[in-house]
Parts: C-alpha cells; sequence; structure tokens
C-alpha cells in the first residue's frame, strides 16, 4: 500500500494483490520509489522485495464483490476515523467513497465523497485490486455540517495511525465486516514540508 501526500489535496494509492500474482503488482508498484515519490507500508514487517512480501494474504474471492479501505485514527482502535473506501462490485461498476468509524459502525459519508473525491482510477486484474483517487480539503465548508464534523482534520498537527481493512460487499455496494485488517504502530503526519515526505512505515 502507498501513500501520497500533497498540500490540501492529497492523494492515496493502495493495492491488494493475492499470492500469485505478488510478482505481476510488484512489476507494476515495485518498491524502488518507496520513500522517494511514494509513502509505503510494505507487509509483512521486513518485506523489502517479491521474496519476502506476502502483500495481503488470499481470504476473499476474487471474483466477488469486495471492498478494501484505509483510515486515519488516534489510536490502533476502530472508532473516530476518517475512512477513505474502494468498493470493488462487478468489473464495471467499482465506486469510492469517503466514510467515518463511529466505535464499530462505519458510516458512509454521501454528499463528502461526491464533493471531496476527484480523479479517481480503479484497477482491476488478475488478481490485483488496486484504486487511486485526490481528496479536496478546500472543498470541505461545501458538505453538509453533519458531515463535515465526521471528517478529520489531517493536517501537519497531528499524527495518525494508519488502520487498512478488507472484507466482502453485498452487491448493492454495502460494506459487510472485515475479513483482514492490519494498523500501524508508527505513527504518520500529513504535510507538504516535512522532511520524510514520503514515509515508509516500519512494523
Amino acid at each position: 500500500m502507498c501513500i501520497c501526500y500533497k498540500i490540501i489535496l492529497f492523494q492515496l494509492i493502495f493495492f491488494n494483490c493475492f499470492l500469485l500474482n505478488i510478482i505481476a503488482t510488484f512489476n507494476l508498484y515495485g518498491l524502488e520509489e518507496c520513500g522517494k515519490s511514494r509513502a509505503c507500508w510494505p507487509y509483512p514487517s521486513g518485506c523489502n522485495s517479491v521474496e519476502n512480501c506476502q502483500a495481503a494474504k488470499p481470504i476473499i474471492n476474487a471474483n466477488e464483490p469486495q471492498w478494501m479501505a484505509m483510515a486515519f485514527s488516534d489510536d490502533m482502535s476502530m472508532g473516530n476515523d476518517s475512512v477513505m473506501d474502494c468498493i470493488f462490485i462487478g468489473n464495471n461498476n467499482p465506486k469510492m467513497e469517503i466514510s467515518y468509524n463511529l466505535f464499530t459502525q462505519n458510516i458512509p459519508l454521501i454528499e463528502a465523497s461526491k464533493t471531496l473525491l476527484s480523479e479517481k482510477n480503479f484497477l482491476r486484474k488478475n488478481g490485483i485490486f488496486g484504486c487511486t483517487f485526490i481528496v479536496d480539503y478546500n472543498k470541505i465548508n461545501n458538505i453538509p455540517k453533519e458531515e463535515r464534523k465526521m471528517i478529520l482534520k489531517l493536517n501537519a498537527s497531528n499524527w495518525w495511525h494508519i488502520l487498512y481493512a478488507q472484507g466482502p460487499a453485498y452487491e448493492s455496494g454495502v460494506k459487510q465486516f472485515h475479513t483482514i485488517y492490519q494498523k500501524t504502530d508508527q505513527l504518520v503526519k500529513i504535510c507538504d514540508d516535512c522532511t520524510d515526505k514520503y514515509t515508509v512505515i516500519e512494523q
């Protein structure tokens, strides 16, 4: 999973690959740019090559509707988290959304997703899933107050744990309970002038 940051606008790139396709995924994304042009979260700990990286384990069926999401959290538990979701419902109907974790409940933020997300791209090929998009916080005042208060201020004043989850979805696009869950011990900051702008997270 890779994360790239910009001023106010920031781009998220993250992917899940199944073990049989790990080489194809590394050919697409590689690790040589980690810490240079993008931030990375190698998995498992010590992952630095095709030989010793697992990516995500194949727990769910690649042919069924599924979702994957990354959240910014002030702790290492689900709750009070800003979440970015990619939902794959059939080959031609993926969608992205911003949501909020209220304790163990995930709340889709419909208007925020329409207003803040742009440049959305999806990858779904040979068991490899990926998505990229831009979140524009300059437009945050254009969304309803009830949604705005559920979006955390991802600015240079705060440090965050990153949570990753993945699971099956219904054909309607509603997410079911996650089957994969990972979290970082390391804290990250979103800023434009950080000396380590593109962090490689060490677990």
